[in-house]
Parts: structure tokens; sequence; C-alpha cells
């Protein structure tokens, strides 16, 4: 990052930048994202969720993981529900199996789409309903999350502005070199498809 900057090249981050010259950062609001589905979760009436995260080492899963930690806390979720794995369908698998081996939550958050289709094939192979047995929200709204069976519920991250306000930052430097870079702070918002209902509640067939 600072190679960059030190030869005058203008750069932009996501989620990983610092803020200085010839350098902006994106800064994606993961916070109010968790909060968010786990919000919805438990106005659905589920009380056992689970969090299963991604790498610490990545700066975004720490700041996701912290989330929901915080918001369990502030909802009464039980919070020894989180577990971390590796942002990877099989990740999402296995972390679901240990989660499934003790007293079973009745949903699932996962940090991002990749795990939760983990937790989805989890799921089916232990002959679990997605989602009147368990139901699962995810992260980010990668393209394949609308045709897995169910379609997913999950946070949608906003790749269009991602991509637009990287430009105007990227035009912005480098037309004035001087220019100290800029923070820019996006929103995630809930797109709510089949793969979570209220724990109990039989889905129909007319529900898709």
């Amino acid at each position: 990052m600072d190679m960059l900057a030190d030869q005058k090249i203008a750069a932009v981050y996501l989620d990983l930048g610092r803020v200085d010259r010839y350098i902006s950062n994106i800064v994606l609001d993961y916070e109010r994202g968790i909060a968010e589905g786990l919000e919805y979760l438990r106005n659905l009436g589920h009380r056992r969720i689970a969090y299963i995260g991604g790498p610490l080492n990545l700066h975004s899963a720490q700041r996701r993981k912290k989330a929901y930690l915080e918001t369990a806390a502030e909802l009464g979720i039980e919070p020894e529900y989180a577990i971390d794995a590796d942002f990877t369908v099989k990740g999402g698998y296995y972390a679901c199996s240990k989660l499934l081996s003790g007293r079973a939550p009745t949903a699932i958050m996962a940090a991002n789409d990749l795990t939760a289709i983990g937790v989805l094939h989890r799921a089916y192979d232990g002959g679990l309903r997605v989602p009147e047995d368990l139901s699962v929200v995810g992260f980010d709204d990668i393209l394949i999350a609308e045709f897995t069976q169910p379609a997913l519920t999950t946070l949608a991250v906003p790749r269009t502005e991602i991509g637009r306000v990287a430009f105007e930052a990227l035009w912005t430097m480098m037309r004035d070199p001087g220019a100290e870079g800029r923070e820019f702070r996006l929103g995630t918002h809930l797109v709510v498809r089949q793969s979570a209902i209220a724990p109990g509640v039989e889905k129909t067939a007319a529900e898709g």
C-alpha cells in the first residue's frame, strides 16, 4: 500500500487501507448489516441464533464477529453460539457440524454467503429442512445466493456503488495529486428470500 503512495500512484482500498495522500478507503458498514440480520431473525422469533464467522486475521472478519457479539448481548441472544471458520463453503459445512453436535440453534447467521451455502449443504446432509428446522442468513448477496435451494436471505453489499465511489475517488486524486484521500462509508441492506422463517412454522407450498 505504501509502495504505491511512495511512487505517487493513487489507490482506493476496501476495508484495508488508511487515508493519506494518494490513498482513499471504502468502509462497509458490517456492523449495521450484522445487526440488521440478527434483528430480522429475532423478530421472527428466534432466540438461539448461531454465528459462523471468518478468519480472525482479517479485519473485516473481526468487525463482523464483534458486531455479532455486541448485538447478541443487546438482543438477549446466547453468545456461546459464535464459531470461527474461513469464509469457504467447506468451512461453513464443518462449522455447522460443530454447532449441530450440541444444543442446536434454530437459526444460523453466516459472515458471508459461501459459508451460508456450506450450512445449507450440511443441513441437507443431516436431514434438516431449511427453513422449517433451521433458518439461515448470509452476507454479501453473491450471484448464486438467489439460486440456492432454498434461495438465501442475505445482506447485500452495494457492489455498483463501491465501483462508482472507487472510480470517483481515483479520479479526484489523479486530477489533484496534492489532495488528501478520503474515507467513504457504505451500507448494506437485507434481501429477504426463502431461507428464514419463524421457528416451528411449517412452510407451505404456496410460499415456495
